[in-house]
């Protein structure tokens, strides 16, 4: 069931960040666990409040199980999930570059530490998703997804395909699309490719 594996998440992540909060890291092990936090933050925000709120967050007019909602709870939920979950992924990738950085290209605690590297390692990531989350946010694209939680949709259920009236999130295709879609596939196949050149030199 979705609920019992999203408090699984939730435990899990919790776990590492009372680990990465209580243990005083090697100074080689500073960046990886500040990025491992802000990787379990972002599963944490949407293993909780999309996938164990669920359909909770869903108005009663959606015709959800257990919906008990409103519009603003709905598009909330929608909004994190399509945060939150870029988060995790961008983090994984900036993960995946300081792997690569440290055993391919030698990178010691004293590069880390210029502003760049924390910039685009540390504060980049949340960036991006935020920026992909803000659009759908603004043109009332966060609905129910006919599943189990609130998503970039729109009502009624793919509307615009259907050639029917939009009430809401007339422009979900283009940003699942975009946002969410190819987003995720680019996110992907980067991480792909600095996997690749880590075992490559390993």
């Amino acid at each position: 069931p979705p609920k019992f594996t999203a408090l699984l998440s939730v435990a899990g992540s919790s776990s590492i960040i009372w680990d990465i909060l209580c243990s005083k890291p090697r100074k080689t092990d500073k960046m990886s666990k500040l990025i491992l936090l802000g990787l379990s933050v972002g599963d944490i925000m949407t293993s909780f409040f999309v996938h164990f709120v669920g359909s909770w967050a869903a108005p009663p007019s959606s015709g959800a199980y257990g919906a008990s909602g409103t519009i603003a709870t709905c598009t909330i939920q929608g909004f994190i999930a399509q945060w939150f979950a870029g988060v995790s992924i961008f983090y994984n990738v900036s993960l995946s570059i300081l792997f690569l950085l440290m055993v391919r290209y030698k990178w010691t605690e004293r590069d880390l530490k210029t502003w760049k590297a924390q910039f685009f390692l540390l504060y980049l990531p949340p960036i991006p998703s935020l920026f992909f989350s803000i659009y759908p946010l603004i043109d009332n694209g966060y609905n129910f997804g006919g599943l189990n939680n609130c998503f970039i949709q729109s009502v009624p259920l793919n509307c615009k395909s259907r050639g029917v009236d939009c009430e809401r999130g007339e422009h979900m295709e283009f940003y699942n699309l975009w946002f969410s879609t190819l987003n995720l596939a680019a996110t992907n196949v980067l991480l792909l490719i600095f996997i690749a050149l880590l075992i490559w030199t390993v």
